[in-house]
């Protein structure tokens, strides 16, 4: 019952505290969590050096580990890792593993004294809060080395300040293009760029590489007198000062993310517009 009972309890502290919108950035901690509890319950059929019990006699061995398999590992790592106070002091840090560290110990206690836990052989509880700070100390260290977090708007620029020319917009309604800046910080741009059907982009360079993604449909890609058709989830490269080109073939507006490292194209945007006939190449 006490198995139970703790699955139940967990996933309901899940359902209430979890930030369940994050689920992509902690499930692999989450998975690798239970596949730790799940291979020290084979290895204790091995090695027996604790077991649990069930006075009513209700679940077997297997389903008594089975219940905190999928119950109290997944949840705890989830709140554990959401919850940890990355950029705060050491000091706080440290506290804040004593704590989860002390309450799952004072569970296992709770388990022992009820005797749902027997430690066998040379198994103890300070044996089991030691495993508990290193379990929770490499499922931290496995999360924070290989999670990358989104980009962050928050670290950009502020885009609504920065003006185009006037006849930015003249230009692009005129090509059937549609040009968002989602990313900016430093000399490094992110741009949403949506073509309507029949819409294009003349003949351009860059001082910098240039890579983009075509999210949907497919288009026409001129590069000096050549062309090619890029299809929908296709990455293309452009090194830089490659003059190019392009068209929407499709009868869909095709919407495409383009990436510039240090090439500064929102602030040419400004000028080049006026500065340049656009029977010649723009040096973007």
């Amino acid at each position: 019952m006490p198995f139970v009972v703790n699955f139940v309890l967990s996933w309901t502290a899940f359902f209430l505290f979890a930030d369940k919108r994050r689920w992509r950035e902690f499930y692999p901690s989450v998975a690798l969590a239970m596949i730790m509890s799940l291979a020290s319950d084979s290895l204790v059929t091995q090695l027996p050096l604790w077991s649990y019990h069930d006075h009513q006699n209700w679940l077997s061995p297997l389903w008594m580990g089975l219940l905190d398999d999928f119950g109290i590992y997944p949840v705890v790592t989830y709140l554990f890792l959401q919850y940890y106070p990355k950029n705060r002091p050491i000091s706080r840090q440290l506290l804040y593993f004593t704590v989860w560290t002390t309450g799952v110990i004072l569970i296992e206690f709770l388990y022992l004294t009820q005797g749902w836990m027997v430690h066998r052989y040379f198994w103890s509880l300070p044996m089991s809060y030691f495993a508990d700070w290193t379990i929770f100390f490499l499922l931290l260290r496995l999360h924070l080395r290989y999670h990358r977090p989104p980009l962050s708007l928050s670290e950009t620029q502020p885009l609504a300040t920065q003006k185009l020319s006037p006849r930015y917009e003249e230009y692009m309604r005129k090509w059937g293009v549609d040009l968002q800046v989602i990313y900016k910080k430093d000399k490094t741009e992110i741009f949403l760029v949506s073509m309507k059907p029949g819409g294009y982009i003349p003949q351009h360079f860059h001082s910098a590489a240039e890579h983009f993604f075509l999210l949907n449909g497919s288009m026409e890609l001129h590069i000096g007198s050549e062309s090619q058709i890029v299809d929908s989830w296709e990455l293309v490269h452009l090194s830089e000062n490659i003059v190019h080109g392009c068209r929407n073939l499709t009868q869909e507006t095709i919407l495409v993310i383009s990436v510039f490292e240090e090439a500064s194209v929102f602030e040419k945007l400004s000028t080049v517009f006026d500065q340049h006939v656009l029977a010649e190449p723009l040096p973007l």
